[in-house]
């Protein structure tokens, strides 16, 4: 993985005579995180949100508001994915330090 573009991670080459050695991997890459799942993208939170709305729909005892969320998660996942994916930047470029 060390020969990987773009890179997972930063490492300590410690090539020897005898063959590769790394001696050390540090510094995990937004792509490293991307790839995993561990570094936040607003499409991700999206779904987040959305399956969350769903889960609240299912658990909630009164039936109005139950509808609610359900017609939330439904309109989050369908026609309005991309407002709500767009707020999901707004807030990961916030976290991160932008504007």
């Amino acid at each position: 993985m060390a020969a990987e573009y773009p890179p997972f991670f930063s490492y300590k080459d410690l090539t020897t005579y005898g063959g590769r050695d790394i001696g050390f991997i540090s510094q995990p890459t937004g792509h490293a995180r991307r790839t995993v799942g561990t570094w936040p993208t607003p499409e991700a939170l999206a779904d987040r949100l959305v399956q969350a709305m769903s889960e609240a729909a299912d658990k909630e005892p009164d039936e109005e508001k139950r509808g609610r969320l359900k017609t939330a998660a439904s309109w989050f996942g369908n026609a309005g994915r991309d407002v709500l994916v767009d707020v999901a930047a707004a807030v990961i470029d916030r976290q991160m330090g932008g504007a």
